[in-house]
């Protein structure tokens, strides 16, 4: 910041980004997210069919595990892993993923195979195999919305909301639940 007005500029020619921009990029994270959301959903219901065909029960996510602890949970730590799971997970990831690694081997394998390659490291690294493919159709879309729009504020819009999506509903679930004991 202090290099920005040295220098003279604005924070926006840093970034290549303007305020009607951003909030075009914002709302295409946003309307992407809804557009893929049936798609999803439906991927989720056909793996937790498949899982009770075969009898298996996926291990939780790390998160879930920590905010189902019997004890009370310190509003810190709830906020804390909210806080990382919903904004600092999807920027980091989102800025390596399609800012870093998209485009580095998309010079080498194209654009095609680098959103298949990059969507499966993505997937691979939330290391759960019952979530991998719908981990997949998430970065496969990013990766698509990377693409088109060139630009990282649209993808992590569309992770946070993601994110943030799902806690939302496990947080609902788990009331529902707790309130019919």
């Amino acid at each position: 910041a202090v290099l920005i007005r040295l220098t003279g500029s604005r924070l926006s020619d840093l970034t290549g980004i303007r305020g009607i921009q951003l909030s075009e990029e914002l709302w295409w994270g946003v309307r992407t997210y809804f557009l893929i959301l049936p798609i999803f959903i439906t991927l989720l219901i056909a793996l937790v069919y498949m899982a009770s065909v075969f009898s298996y029960e996926p291990p939780p996510h790390p998160l879930v595990e920590v905010l189902l602890e019997d004890e009370k949970l310190s509003l810190w730590t709830v906020f804390f892993s909210l806080f990382v799971a919903c904004i600092v997970g999807p920027i980091v990831e989102e800025t390596f993923f399609r800012g870093f690694f998209y485009p580095a081997v998309k010079k080498y394998l194209g654009a095609s195979w680098t959103m298949v390659l990059t969507a499966a490291i993505f997937a691979g690294v939330h290391e759960n195999i019952f979530s991998f493919l719908p981990i997949f159709f998430l970065g496969l879309v990013i990766c698509y919305l990377y693409e088109k729009r060139s630009n990282l504020v649209a993808c992590i819009t569309l992770h946070i909301v993601h994110n943030s999506a799902f806690i939302a509903y496990f947080f609902l679930m788990k009331s529902v639940l707790l309130s019919g004991q």
